[in-house]
């Protein structure tokens, strides 16, 4: 809003051009007063009303189905992992982040930079991948990653997420006796 004048966003613009011009209409506010001041005058009753709101709702309804809706984004950022999705500003319990709007078919998410998706994640260290430990499931090596509690340790394939076979630690070492998490 600038100088107390509504300026709206190019998807605004693109969202009302979808309607029904009686809807974005500037006397369609006049035309719900006059339906209420018939009913005020005992000329029109509610149910009557509720009956056409009822019609002409459905008559729109039918209008989407039967010719869909195509809304595009301006400056959209496709989603570099499912490259069909596209992502989002979201809000979440450590600040704003990146997500696809593909959820939860797409999981991807990105770390806000400067208001920006930070496309490039930056690699996590979070053990070494063993010369001598193989998954049984795919032949990839393993991991050896620090687990929650302090002083333990877990197995991870490093064909993750193709793979996501785990084992427990068992003196370092996998446990494939016990199998895998």
């Amino acid at each position: 809003m600038v100088r107390n004048i509504e300026i709206p966003y190019h998807q605004g613009q693109e969202f009302c051009a979808l309607l029904p011009k009686e809807i974005i209409a500037p006397d369609i506010s006049a035309q719900w007063a006059q339906r209420q001041q018939r009913i005020r005058n005992g000329e029109y009753t509610v149910g009557q009303f509720i009956h056409d709101l009822d019609n002409y709702i459905d008559a729109r309804i039918h209008d989407v189905k039967t010719h869909g809706v195509s809304i595009t984004v301006a400056n959209a950022i496709t989603c570099p992992h499912c490259q069909s999705g596209t992502l989002l500003k979201r809000k979440g319990k450590n600040g704003m982040f990146w997500a696809c709007n593909r959820y939860p078919d797409c999981k991807s998410t990105f770390e806000n930079v400067k208001n920006k998706p930070q496309l490039e994640k930056k690699p996590r260290v979070l053990g070494e991948t063993s010369d001598i430990e193989f998954c049984k499931q795919c032949s990839s090596a393993l991991i050896r990653r620090p687990a929650k509690r302090k002083d333990t340790f877990w197995w991870g394939c490093s064909g993750f997420p193709k793979c996501n076979v785990r084992y427990f630690d068992k003196n370092g070492k996998p446990d494939h006796d016990k199998g895998a998490i």
